[in-house]
């Protein structure tokens, strides 16, 4: 691939034979060429916070992500999350999507491997089947939403952390 500006050789099939030059560096022949990406990273160094440059230096990573099916399907769980967090955020308390929320996620870790704490699951779908078919008054109702919103926020959490962070419990 060549870039505007002078040649920039990412293939060995495109390159000199007696050298290959990647962001004004001399590769010999027969050595590996960085990726595109490590080169668009080092370009950018100088943009950088020196906690973000001092991470690139020690090939250390803040978020890491593998696009496996059980991280899509617990990326879509997550998006129910935030469907029920967003309703029961404008007091739609009366919807059945924290139901169907809770429903997804019992499904999930029960097929997966996924790991939740289950004491936060099924405390959290208790506030959901209360605060769905029980008429209460309206500041213990909000008390009950609150619950349930908190504990929605808490699963999506632990969820994000299982795809995104670095292999460690959250809970």
């Amino acid at each position: 691939m060549r870039r505007a500006g002078g040649p920039v050789y990412w293939d060995h099939r495109v390159a000199p034979q007696e050298e290959r030059r990647v962001k004004n560096r001399s590769f010999p022949e027969g050595a590996a060429l960085p990726c595109a990406s490590s080169a668009f990273r080092e370009s950018r160094a100088s943009e950088r916070s020196p906690a973000a440059a001092m991470m690139s230096e020690n090939h250390e990573s803040a978020m890491y992500f593998d696009a496996t099916p059980l991280n899509i399907t617990t990326m879509l769980v997550v998006a129910l999350a935030v469907v029920a967090l967003v309703l029961l955020l404008r007091g739609r308390y009366d919807s059945n999507v924290p139901l169907l929320f809770y429903a997804v996620t019992v499904g999930l870790i029960t097929v997966t491997d996924r790991s939740l704490n289950i004491y936060l699951l099924y405390s959290g779908l208790a506030f959901a089947l209360v605060l769905r078919f029980e008429f209460m008054g309206k500041g213990f109702t909000r008390f009950i939403g609150f619950l349930n919103t908190f504990s929605i926020g808490l699963i999506a959490a632990a969820f994000l952390d299982q795809i995104f962070g670095n292999g460690k419990e959250l809970f």
